[in-house]
């Protein structure tokens, strides 16, 4: 089963941004009311749900992004991943159409591309089709002409794809005929280390956490492969869409097709191997060191990481 009713709300205010039901129609101000009376009771008790059930045996799904709650109910049993993960999709795209910051403002003053966008990504409350790259061969982005159409023609002047949706790409993540006057891309790999420590500062267990994010500008549908030294070391991975696990899997190499813009590549997990001659890369010792100059200042401090044999 899928999604029966989807509601975006202003957490700030607890005002609908949106409606959007492909079941019954249930009230939503009653589902929301419900939500964040559990996000109140949740930040007291510093726990909190992702997931709530109601006295209808009805199933309440929910996600926060900056002002910004995704609310999502069903009837029966679904899987309460992809629902998650659909939320999370669905402000990843919102992103992608109109901007970092989402707010109640522009989701009103869009509100027309994001019910279309809405009919698009959801069939019967159903995921079909999360892809911003897909959506906007289908749905097109907002712009100026957009805008003004829209004004004076009301929604029956929105503006419409110009391309066939029958002839959809093979590559959901990346567009036709992109084209940039320089071809560049720019790969930043963000790692953290999460570590179990004894009472003198000691590392007991240890492991590396770490995303590789990617911005791509690169014209026509380039072909990048990515090599990694020490890959045999990765123990947990899972990549964007585009990568081909099979080369991945056969000579530990990241091939794929970069979706234009930026995008998250893969994360990974490393932890130490088993070899103690080997373990040279994660930190011996990691003591903290706190201080405050005056109580009329904020407390400062430093964590010292030491590489000691």
């Amino acid at each position: 089963m899928g999604i029966g009713s989807l509601f975006i709300v202003n957490n700030k205010t607890e005002t609908l941004c949106a409606v959007k039901h492909w079941g019954p129609a249930v009230n939503p101000n009653a589902v929301c009311d419900k939500v964040f009376a559990a996000l109140r009771a949740s930040a007291k008790e510093n726990l909190f749900a992702d997931v709530l059930t109601t006295e209808g045996k009805q199933y309440v799904f929910h996600i926060t992004r900056g002002e910004i709650t995704y609310v999502a109910t069903a009837e029966n049993e679904t899987e309460p991943l992809m629902v998650i993960e659909f939320l999370t999709q669905l402000h990843v795209v919102l992103k992608a159409y109109f901007g970092d910051q989402i707010t109640e403002t522009v989701l009103q003053e869009h509100h027309v591309t994001l019910y279309q966008l809405l009919d698009e990504m959801l069939d019967s409350g159903i995921p079909v089709n999360t892809h911003p790259g897909a959506l906007k061969v289908l749905v097109p982005p907002p712009n100026m002409l957009n805008r003004a159409t829209s004004m004076i023609y009301g929604h029956a002047g929105v503006l419409v794809s110009d391309q066939d949706p029958s002839k959809l790409l093979p590559l959901p993540w990346r567009s036709n005929n992109i084209k940039y006057a320089s071809n560049e891309m720019y790969v930043d790999v963000v790692e953290t280390v999460d570590a179990t420590l004894d009472a003198e500062g000691r590392v007991l267990t240890s492991a590396v956490h770490g995303t590789v994010e990617c911005n791509s500008r690169l014209s026509g549908m380039p072909d990048v492969s990515l090599s990694m030294s020490n890959s045999h070391l990765i123990e947990e991975y899972s990549f964007h869409p585009s990568v081909r696990l099979s080369r991945f899997a056969a000579d530990r190499v990241v091939s794929f097709v970069p979706a234009d813009g930026q995008f998250s590549l893969m994360h990974y997990k490393v932890r130490p191997p088993p070899s103690k001659n080997d373990n040279v890369w994660q930190p011996k010792y990691i003591k903290p060191n706190a201080w405050q100059q005056s109580k009329m200042q904020n407390i400062g401090g430093a964590i010292n990481a030491q590489q000691v044999p």
